[in-house]
């Protein structure tokens, strides 16, 4: 028996050392109508497994530590304003506060868009909030238990719909970057200890620019950081090095309704992917220089399943080392078929050896859906298992493997022999 279980742990240990342990993931969806989803994969199916409604008009969500407190929770952006939309402590379920009555204060004329980062350099995250009448921050006080507001910029009735966070001037500090209005304003904002004060402009994209991502991340390769643009017609990207000038990346005569960053094909480029509403494309472009870069049609017009992609995000959800694109539809159209389909969650994924992209649909949720956000967000176990050493509310190999890999360590400070 004893020999029996020592070939057991051998095949355990092995197993352990050719397969990653698996991080929980949830594919967080906000629908136009308010409902949250998180979505977790149970076997080979994406469930929604904690849903939420929030009961007014939603549009972005993001996921991130916003009271600074180690949490990992939901923010949306609503016309009543921002919520905060968190796990209970006990089963698979979401609660959400409004932050005008238990969170953060409602911006005026509530939320278009929302992110989170250090936007005032004092290592802990802020909410940011864009409206119809500007940008503001939101600052979580752990001894008030309250939320204060602090302004980064006044539009004068002009919607911000898009937000970046990231030092895209290269001086240690990080700026709020944002486009706006109907020609696409880009600036950036840095905070100088008592406001926000502007940082640099850049030239006009004259378009309506939608979603903005980046801030944190050398798009081309010159050593500087950037952010990308997505907008009606336009990809662009905003080039501190150039002058703080915005580079029309592609012109594709589609609506560009998100952007996402990453890297999805395992080259040595960074991705650059967008997401197009009505026609369904979705684009990959690179920078293999730092001024000349490629595109690739992963859905192009010709293909089967199109569908007005509202967002996209890059996330390697498989543990495969590369990003995979998750786009969300507001609805969309199968031309194999038909017929129309609701809104759908739909992953392509980057196969290295045939050098093509494959194409799924996750999950159909008869919902408008608006944006995603991939987090941890929404997994609680209903109960504990003492077995489940990851925490991902299952037994599987993934905990052996945890178990293999600590097997004969001890941490007894009084044993000299003791293995740490």
């Amino acid at each position: 028996m004893k020999c029996y279980f020592l070939r057991v742990l051998l095949c355990v240990m092995a197993f352990a050392a050719i397969q990653p342990v698996s991080a929980v993931v949830t594919i967080n969806t906000v629908a136009e109508d308010g409902t949250i989803n998180a979505w977790y994969k149970i076997g080979s199916t994406w469930t929604a497994i904690a849903t939420v409604e929030l009961g007014t008009t939603s549009r972005r969500i993001t996921a991130g530590d916003g009271m600074a407190n180690g949490g990992n929770d939901l923010y949306v952006a609503t016309t009543a304003g921002a919520y905060r939309v968190y796990a209970t402590s006990a089963g698979a379920s979401l609660t959400s506060g409004l932050v005008s009555s238990t969170a953060i204060p409602a911006d005026l004329g509530g939320g278009f868009e929302v992110c989170i980062g250090d936007t005032d350099n004092d290592s802990n995250s802020e909410v940011v909030m864009g409206d119809q009448y500007g940008v503001r921050t939101h600052i979580w006080d752990s001894n008030s238990g309250t939320w204060s507001r602090r302004k980064v910029k006044d539009t004068g009735g002009d919607l911000v719909r898009a937000i970046a966070i990231g030092d895209t001037d290269a001086d240690g500090k990080n700026e709020v970057c944002m486009s706006w209005n109907a020609i696409g304003l880009a600036a950036a904002y840095e905070y100088n200890g008592s406001s926000y004060v502007e940082d640099y402009r850049g030239v006009n994209l004259n378009q309506l620019p939608w979603r903005v991502a980046g801030g944190d991340v050398d798009i081309n390769g010159d050593g500087v950081k950037d952010f990308a643009i997505a907008a009606i017609q336009h990809v662009a990207r905003h080039d501190f090095a150039a002058g703080h000038t915005l580079q029309i990346i592609h012109t594709n005569g589609a609506q560009n309704t998100d952007v996402a960053i990453g890297n999805a094909d395992g080259d040595a480029y960074v991705d650059i992917i967008s997401v197009t509403n009505p026609e369904g494309l979705v684009l990959n472009y690179e920078y293999t220089t730092p001024t000349t870069h490629t595109e690739t049609q992963i859905i192009g017009f010709s293909d089967p399943y199109q569908g007005a992609h509202t967002a996209v995000e890059l996330y390697d959800i498989d543990s495969d080392g590369l990003d995979e694109v998750i786009a969300v539809s507001y609805d969309g159209y199968n031309n194999d078929v038909n017929a129309p389909v609701p809104g759908q969650i739909r992953l392509y994924d980057y196969n290295t050896g045939s050098g093509t992209w494959s194409f799924q649909v996750l999950a159909n949720t008869n919902e408008h859906l608006m944006d995603v956000v991939i987090s941890d967000v929404g997994v609680q176990c209903g109960g504990l298992l003492p077995a489940d050493l990851n925490g991902d509310c299952y037994i599987k190999f993934d905990d052996f493997a945890l178990f293999a890999g600590d097997w004969l360590k001890c941490t007894d400070l009084t044993n000299p022999n003791c293995t740490p």
